[in-house]
């Protein structure tokens, strides 16, 4: 426990005594100090000397804090530029997600990042000031503002020796200088114009009510407004709880969503009946006769094959539904990137997958064709140029060749020409566990919706339209 002594001078010459203690010499202290301007200072009313411990400062410097959070000064002029360069984030942040992640997918993320930023913006108003003052202390920034204070009020103004392990530290504030004198349980704070900086004094230091009235009656003749501290209602301990239960939740939805329901992730199901396959394909609007479903029962099981069906999921029902006939519908569209005919197979492929899009923008193309004038047979390299006509224009793409293998790049073709022509359809292309592609002409919509049912990785390639 820190001990405080009040000083009381009976007589002027007394009080010169000690303005001269507390201050030093002149040429220690500078022009700046009490001993130099003592000389100005006028009549002096009231002189106090007590130690000030870490705990009393911690406990001032937070009840300062309080009346200023509280507005007892009034509202406070804040820079916002900090906070509108978070929301600006903020908001960038959710336009990116909005465009990256599909509609109605994506929820748990955006609400895990919702917690996090509103936490992060309002931690510095729910925070008790106090935590940030004893952090200060336990950091060692704060030790120059306790020690021995001497405070004399005068006629001029209020005048603070401070001596601690940095030698004497003296400050003068005039009266006019002054916003207001504030009473709270424990202190008298005179605050200056700036609302922050501020005098404080201990009332245990000081002689009972009496000395601390006629200190009330001084500022009211020195037209110094004297305000009651206003407590700040502590409901923001709450809101922080509730903010980080709704972060909590929000982490574990997205880790959930992560694991179990991402449709990005790249690996198939470890297992999923043939019945339910037949199930989500149907569901999916895929046409599958009755008939093709008895012939694909009986086929995996003559050949043992319903163990491998069930552990790779959908892609041998897709190639089975791919290679039909066009009773079973056109929903899928299969080719081997290992080309039987190198010279015809790009025609084959465009014209596979303009019939998977029947009645839609690409009806009107025409006259697809392959020039192989510039491959080299032997080495198998070079270039082949495919062309066809659309809207009575002709438009060509180069395809890299490598051997008998067929350039991916021939998936983007119709893509370049359905985003120029702004259609909500695309060409999506997905791997056959072999070296084939399994292809459908569907929305975006669509193709995630597929991806999330059934763990198969569907992309949009895109070749530019010229």
């Amino acid at each position: 426990m820190v001990s405080h002594s009040l000083r009381v001078f009976a007589q002027e010459q007394e009080i010169d005594r000690f303005v001269e203690s507390i201050m030093g010499s002149q040429a220690q202290a500078g022009e700046g100090s009490i001993a130099f301007a003592k000389k100005e200072q006028g009549k002096v009313y009231f002189s106090f000397s007590f130690p000030l411990g870490e705990e009393e400062w911690v406990q001032m410097m937070t009840d300062a804090a309080e009346v200023i959070a509280a507005g007892t000064l009034g509202k406070q002029k804040k820079d916002h530029m900090a906070w509108k360069f978070l929301v600006a984030v903020f908001v960038g942040f959710l336009c990116w997600v909005a465009w990256k992640v599909p509609d109605g997918e994506g929820i748990a993320f955006v609400a895990l990042f919702i917690g996090i930023i509103f936490l992060l913006l309002l931690r510095k108003q729910i925070e008790p000031p106090e935590k940030e003052i004893r952090r200060q202390v336990s950091r060692g920034t704060a030790q120059d503002s306790y020690g021995d204070w001497e405070v004399v009020i005068t006629e001029t103004g209020l005048w603070r020796s401070l001596q601690n392990i940095s030698g004497k530290n003296i400050v003068m504030v005039p009266w006019e200088s002054l916003l207001c004198m504030v009473e709270t349980d424990r202190e008298l704070f005179f605050f200056k114009k700036d609302k922050r900086g501020f005098f404080g004094l201990l009332k245990g230091d000081m002689e009972g009510k009496e000395q601390i009235e006629s200190l009330k009656e001084l500022c009211r003749e020195k037209q110094l407004p004297i305000l009651l501290g206003k407590q700040k209602k502590d409901t923001s301990r709450r809101i922080l709880s509730l903010l980080t239960g709704i972060m909590i939740v929000g982490l574990i939805a997205g880790i959930f969503y992560v694991v179990y329901k991402s449709p990005q992730r790249n690996i198939s199901p470890d297992y999923v009946s043939f019945e339910e396959q037949m199930f989500v394909l149907r569901s999916f609007g895929f046409t599958i006769p009755d008939e093709l479903e008895e012939t694909l029962w009986d086929y995996m099981e003559d050949d043992e094959t319903k163990t491998y069906v069930e552990e790779y999921p959908y892609t041998w029902l897709l190639l089975n539904l791919a290679w039909g006939d066009v009773d079973q519908g056109t929903e899928v569209f299969w080719f081997d990137f290992e080309s039987f005919d190198i010279s015809t197979n790009y025609i084959w492929v465009l014209e596979g997958m303009k019939e998977l899009s029947a009645g839609s923008i690409l009806d009107s193309v025409e006259n697809i064709q392959e020039d192989i004038e510039d491959m080299d047979w032997e080495k198998g390299t070079g270039t082949i140029t495919v062309s066809l006509e659309w809207e009575g224009q002709e438009h060509s793409w180069e395809m890299n060749v490598e051997n008998d293998w067929i350039d991916p790049k021939v998936l983007g073709i119709y893509n370049g020409m359905l985003e120029k022509e702004d259609v909500s359809e695309r060409f999506y292309a997905t791997f056959d566990d072999g070296q084939g592609a399994l292809v459908f002409y569907c929305s975006k919509d669509w193709a995630r919706a597929f991806e999330n049912a059934t763990g198969l990785n569907l992309e949009a390639y895109v070749e530019e339209f010229k």
